[in-house]
């Protein structure tokens, strides 16, 4: 909406006043002058009906400009289609569940690395400019497009290195050749840490849990937290299914080594 419209809600609609004048003519023509009587209270009760509606939208927006659900949120800042942000009810807090429940394995690693799978994407050279990004300098990949990261993932892959890096005495051995080593470095770790402190305060969670005893009443530590609220959530097929169709998979891409668009 053009922001011009609601700058002022109480700029005057009219300025000065309607005024009536006494005359001869008007005397001698009661007719008219009574037509336009009528007309000029038709006018005002018009203008007070408009003054009221604008009003009344005015307010409304105002009240409910800061309570807008997830999927009536402005989509200014993303790309993706709207058949691709999709919003379900779901519980706020649901049990561990296979295989996220498992200890460290094979088997746990192999679903992290299938929910990272599109962590990677290509990003076309109009979304980027859809979204007003600098193209200087930003790494391409063959046929033109950019590589790209959703917020999602990267908040995943610092999820999974901190996983790891808290299951040490596991991981530790397995990762002692890896090729970036440094991802597993504190200052990586402080990055993904705030980086995951910063999107818990955007999208601050606003759920209601409740502590419920579990052992002995009077023990400090036969406590857990438990809720049965509801929550709006991304659905995550949806999305995920859109970012896997747009994967870079390694040894299926290569980089272009000089940008070849210099745009600023």
């Amino acid at each position: 909406m053009d922001k011009r419209l609601h700058d002022d809600p109480e700029e005057r609609l009219l300025d000065g006043s309607v005024e009536f004048h006494d005359c001869n003519q008007c005397r001698q023509r009661p007719d008219n002058r009574r037509v336009s009587e009528n007309a000029i209270r038709l006018a005002i009760v018009s203008l007070l009906v408009y003054i009221a509606a604008v009003l009344t939208f005015l307010v409304a927006s105002k009240q409910h400009g800061g309570q807008q659900t997830p999927s009536d949120a402005p989509s200014s800042h993303s790309v993706l289609p709207k058949d691709v942000v999709q919003y379900e009810d779901r519980p706020e807090w649901e049990e561990l569940k296979h295989p996220w429940s498992l200890e460290p394995s094979d088997e746990l690693d192999m679903a992290w690395k299938d929910l990272l799978y599109a962590i990677n994407i290509r990003i076309t050279p109009s979304e980027l400019d859809e979204l007003g990004e600098n193209k200087t300098n930003r790494v391409q990949v063959n046929g033109g497009d950019y590589a790209g990261v959703l917020g999602v993932y990267h908040h995943l892959h610092c999820l999974n290195n901190l996983r790891r890096l808290i299951h040490w005495d596991y991981y530790g051995p397995r990762l002692a050749n890896t090729k970036h080593p440094e991802g597993f470095a504190k200052e990586h770790s402080n990055h993904c840490i705030d980086a995951m402190r910063q999107t818990l305060l955007c999208h601050a969670n606003t759920a209601i849990y409740t502590v419920e005893y579990t052992g002995n009443p009077r023990s400090p530590v036969g406590r857990d937290l438990k809720s049965r609220a509801v929550t709006k959530c991304v659905n995550w097929d949806a999305l995920n299914g859109w970012a896997r169709q747009r994967a870079l998979v390694p040894g299926q891409y290569s980089y272009i080594l000089r940008p070849t668009n210099q745009a600023g």
